[in-house]
């Protein structure tokens, strides 16, 4: 989770730069308004702080004199793909200036993308870093899983043996409150012996493979 608020915090960060543009409302005549429409596979969780930063980056760019809206809208469910497609022409329809997408499942978004392109609105996905064939995307945010797989080859091995708070192996006292991140387990580890663990297990861990929310491609 705190890789995902890092994320988009850089998002927030990024929005507001590129809309702010360095300028101010003294620096000239004024801006036209900005209209995001943002859409999330769901409103919980991650994407629920996505656009809660979208939003922030909104504000920051309004103390610097750009009118700027955020339209957040998101399917029924994690299984409405024609929902997510419906509301991106929606956005089209509406003509706003950027529609930043994280998609259910990437092939069924892609005609409304170059519904979008052919519109002349930018498009941004989100959550992905794997280039979309056949469309024009302005930009891609998304996550390098690299320090999640580490983690969670930590995690087993605490589980098969290894010290940590799950399994059989030696316990470790964590104080309520405490983020097992990689640093915490990389110090819990520091001073195991590979050779000598009693750490017995065939496992493979999977992490980073592009695709949507649901990916055919995993």
């Amino acid at each position: 989770m705190k890789q995902a608020v890092v994320l988009w915090r850089i998002v927030a960060v990024s929005l507001t730069v590129i809309l702010s543009l360095g300028l101010s409302a003294a620096a000239g005549p004024k801006l036209p308004k900005v209209v995001i429409g943002w859409t999330p596979p769901d409103i919980t969780g991650v994407f629920k702080t996505a656009t809660d930063f979208f939003e922030k980056a909104a504000a920051d760019a309004k103390k610097n004199g750009i009118d700027v809206e955020v339209i957040s809208r998101s399917p029924a469910t994690h299984v409405a793909f024609a929902d997510q497609v419906a509301i991106i022409e929606d956005y089209i329809q509406r003509k706003v200036s950027v529609i930043a997408i994280s998609p259910i499942e990437v092939e069924v978004v892609i005609p409304a993308i170059k519904k979008a392109n052919a519109a002349g609105i930018p498009v941004i996905i989100v959550n992905l870093l794997e280039p979309i064939k056949g469309v024009n995307v302005a930009s891609y945010i998304g996550f390098d899983n690299t320090v999640a797989g580490m983690i969670s080859a930590y995690a087993l091995v605490d589980y098969y043996g290894g010290p940590g708070v799950l399994g059989t192996g030696p316990k470790v006292d964590v104080k309520p409150g405490t983020y097992l991140d990689l640093a915490w387990w990389q110090r819990t580890y520091k001073n195991v012996d590979p050779k000598t663990a009693n750490v017995k297990a065939r496992v493979a861990i999977i992490e980073g493979i592009a695709g949507g929310f649901f990916s055919t491609a995993r």
